[in-house]
């Protein structure tokens, strides 16, 4: 179960808080690799490398099935999903208004839930309707603001905004708990935010379905 579990989790959180492009408009922070570390309540602690830029974002962790990849391109309009052991990937667009991924690879909210942002996200406590700061905090060797998050259908939340880095590096909710570590400065190559050369292309179904064979082998 926590393998399905997992590629469930690496799904959503690609396409729900790793793969946003922050906003419509194009991240205005600096270049950075990160560390980024993720706690849910019934699964393993996981590890993964952010590369984040002016270009796009890529996410990659590891997992039963190999290591799986997150990215988005902002350049092109597109986010897409990869298993390297597989070698095959599922693509899809951001939206233009919200800078999400499209549903097309979506796993997560239904149409009729509250969508709000998380980990960097550009802004603390984005689509909760309050929002309140607790103050400022060192965080991962961070100067970072604290900020509680409140919704009524989405619950409760605290991030920790960045104001250097433009983004929201930790967030805790009663479930979970994400949090970026390790952050260099560094200049990102942007082929690393386009699809994988190589790789299939296939649907979200297809893709699903052979993830979850990898976990009988």
């Amino acid at each position: 179960m926590k393998n399905t579990k997992l590629i469930i989790s690496l799904l959503c959180l690609g396409v729900t808080s790793s793969l946003q492009a922050s906003n419509p408009s194009p991240y205005a922070g600096p270049d950075f690799v990160a560390t980024q570390e993720s706690i849910e309540e019934g699964s393993d602690p996981s590890k993964g490398t952010v590369y984040f830029g002016k270009a796009g974002n890529r996410v990659e962790f590891d997992s039963p099935m190999g290591k799986t990849i997150a990215g988005a391109d902002y350049s092109k309009g597109k986010c897409w999903f990869a298993s390297n052991g597989e070698k095959i990937y599922v693509e899809g667009r951001i939206d233009k208004k919200t800078g999400d991924c499209d549903a097309n690879l979506s796993m997560g909210p239904a149409g009729n839930e509250v969508v709000v942002g998380g980990l960097m996200s550009s802004q603390p406590c984005e689509g909760y309707s309050t929002k309140k700061k607790l103050g400022n905090k060192e965080l991962a060797g961070r100067a970072t603001e604290q900020w509680g998050c409140r919704d009524n259908q989405a619950g409760e939340a605290i991030h920790s905004y960045d104001s250097k880095l433009k983004l929201v590096i930790s967030e805790e909710t009663r479930y979970s708990r994400e949090i970026l570590t390790n952050i260099k400065f560094k200049k990102i190559n942007p082929d690393l935010f386009a699809s994988p050369k190589g790789f299939k292309r296939v649907n979200k179904t297809q893709f699903m379905q052979a993830m979850m064979k990898g976990t009988m082998r």
